[in-house]
């Protein structure tokens, strides 16, 4: 399926589909913004009579990141429009900061301890069973066999709990950064093969990727985490349709 997206129609098109990305998805406000200024949608003090977003100048509160910030006391996704090309790529991560606005209207309280990420201890012996572990978790994202699934699922976990005694708490520290950014990835996903021609398996693989870079798992402790929760919110899906079959 392919939509015709543009700023006018960007935020009624995810309006139309969040609850097909998640159910039950609550949209905040939206703005797209660059050097010259933002576009801002949905703000309950920024309606405009006559188009669905209200212009404002840019100021300091747009600047750098996409991210969540309280805009006059309002939850305010933020996208940087220098980051892309065209609307599609906008539509996706527009979804993805949206779901970080959806996650502050349900009082999401399981944030990483950012301090412990920058504490986390690089053990040799951690980072060679992480890095093992993650190859288990891709290959039972991309498996279309049940069984080899639930087999790569099942060495993934006994990796990963077996890494406690090198790192302890620590390990808590991944668990929340997958808890807070593998969903926002998961409905990025699915905004994308909703808009695009893309099969499924090939984003699949895309999206999760970062599995097999043993660099990133080393190196950037926080952002490898993305793809581990991403794939696992996929699993969790699969299995669930399972279970209701």
């Amino acid at each position: 399926m392919q939509l015709n997206i543009n700023k006018s129609n960007v935020f009624e098109r995810i309006a139309e589909n969040a609850n097909l990305y998640w159910p039950e998805f609550q949209l905040v406000a939206v703005a797209l913004y660059d050097q010259n200024g933002a576009y801002l949608y949905n703000h309950p003090k920024y309606l405009s009579a006559d188009k669905p977003y209200c212009f404002l100048k840019w100021n300091e509160k747009f600047n750098g990141a996409n991210t969540l910030i309280l805009y006059e006391g309002y939850p305010t996704a933020i996208v940087n429009l220098n980051y892309y090309k065209e609307m599609n790529s906008v539509y996706s991560i527009m979804v993805h900061e949206l779901f970080h606005g959806f996650q502050y209207l349900k009082e999401e309280s399981r944030f990483p301890d950012e301090l412990a990420g920058m504490n986390y201890p690089l053990h040799k012996e951690n980072i060679e069973l992480r890095n093992r572990e993650r190859r288990y978790l891709y290959q039972a994202g991309i498996s279309t066999s049940r069984e080899e699934k639930i087999d790569n699922m099942k060495r993934f976990v006994e990796l990963r709990e077996s890494r406690r005694k090198f790192i302890d708490h620590f390990l808590d520290y991944e668990l929340f950064v997958e808890t807070i950014e593998g969903p926002a990835f998961y409905v990025e996903f699915q905004a994308n093969l909703h808009i695009s021609n893309h099969s499924y398996s090939k984003l699949l693989e895309t999206f999760s990727k970062g599995l097999l870079e043993n660099k990133e798992s080393s190196q950037f402790l926080r952002r490898s985490c993305y793809s581990s929760g991403f794939v696992i919110c996929c699993l969790l899906n699969e299995f669930f349709f399972w279970l209701e079959r």
